[in-house]
């Protein structure tokens, strides 16, 4: 499997805040498409496949690049889009 992984995340408030809109006290972002992972079992095996290999890539990049980790364990809060092929993480 041969993905960039690093082009197939979108964290929603971290480069989808929107700083003309933001303030100290309101803070600003876009409203994202996807479906929960959690919900997506009926989709075919390589694009589950996908989603655990962009899943896991997120948990290591959190743990070693980032050195920060959001460890909410509602997947909900983890959103598949089906038309770009991202996961996309809400907080």
């Amino acid at each position: 499997m041969s993905i960039n992984s690093k082009q197939c995340f979108k964290f929603r408030g971290i480069f989808c805040r929107i700083d003309e809109l933001s303030t100290k006290q309101v803070y600003t972002t876009e409203l994202i498409d996807g479906v929960a992972v959690d919900k997506c079992s009926d989709l075919d095996q390589d694009t589950r496949d996908r989603i655990c290999f962009l899943l896991l890539d997120l948990f290591f990049r959190e743990l070693f690049e980032f050195r920060f980790m959001q460890t909410d364990p509602n997947w909900s809060n983890f959103l598949y889009n089906v038309e770009t092929h991202q996961v996309k993480k809400t907080f």
